[in-house]
């Protein structure tokens, strides 16, 4: 997983499904950031997600 631009990779992640994982990422700044997952076969497409 990574956040913003690209800048920010998540502390740990666990598989929880063939379409689903659970990330942890660093305090961010507050603000909304696009997060994408990238694997051997590409980048996902991002979502965006808002630090509070």
């Amino acid at each position: 997983m990574r956040s913003g631009a690209g800048t920010t990779t998540a502390i740990s992640f666990s598989v929880d499904s063939a379409t689903q994982i659970t990330a942890v990422s660093p305090a961010e700044p507050a603000g909304t950031m696009l997060i994408t997952v990238t694997t051997a076969g590409g980048t996902s497409n991002g979502i965006s997600y808002t630090y509070a």
